[in-house]
């Protein structure tokens, strides 16, 4: 009888510093994404994982989390907790690779938009912020903080007149004055040689 060799398991962790093997992260093919149906399985580690996590057991609550990974490695609220532990560990790379990869895999996920589009804006790539708060700005078309995103993104990329516009629907819908809304806004008003309106708000 012909003898068979062991199928080898490529047990390397990823460069990125997320913790998943190489295989379940940086290096594996997300192409195709299992139907919701397919991640049922899972769902009670998931949310073993998630509760370990509100009862502040981090460390086991990341525990958790990879094996669900492991298992079903585009599992959303998985990724999501996985970027928040490494996010508040300061990996940055790491949170950076899992919110990038949480944005490619579900696009619709609106606090991942907003929080890529704000990373990337503070890290002075404006063009692909500016891709980021416009998805977020057609999901959620009524929330304030996308429109104050867009107006932050649009005024660095002068164009001042969208981030007035994107500004002044944001104070709308905040219904108040947040004073570093308006002082943002003046600052766009006087990029426009708008002097006397950028005094008043």
């Amino acid at each position: 009888m012909e003898n068979v060799a062991p199928m080898m398991v490529d047990q390397r962790l990823c460069a990125c510093g997320s913790a998943l093997r190489a295989v379940r992260c940086c290096a594996a093919d997300f192409s195709l994404v299992p139907p919701p149906e397919a991640m049922r399985p899972i769902l009670p580690v998931v949310e073993r994982a998630l509760e370990l996590q509100r009862q502040s057991a981090t460390a086991e609550a990341e525990r958790v989390c990879l094996e669900a990974l492991e298992l079903a490695p585009t599992q959303l609220d998985a990724l999501s907790l996985l970027y928040q532990i490494r996010k508040a560990g300061n990996v940055e790379r790491a949170a950076d690779v899992l919110l990038r990869r949480i944005v490619a895999l579900h696009p619709n996920t609106f606090w991942a938009l907003n929080q890529l589009a704000l990373a990337l804006f503070n890290k002075g790539a404006v063009l692909e912020a500016e891709i980021h708060a416009r998805n977020a700005v057609r999901i959620a078309p009524e929330n304030a903080q996308s429109h104050y995103l867009m107006g932050m993104v649009m005024t660095e990329a002068n164009r001042p007149q969208i981030g007035e516009y994107h500004y002044r629907r944001a104070l709308e819908l905040t219904r108040g004055r947040d004073p570093i809304l308006i002082a943002n806004l003046a600052w766009n008003l006087k990029n426009q040689g708008r002097m006397e309106e950028a005094r008043t708000g």
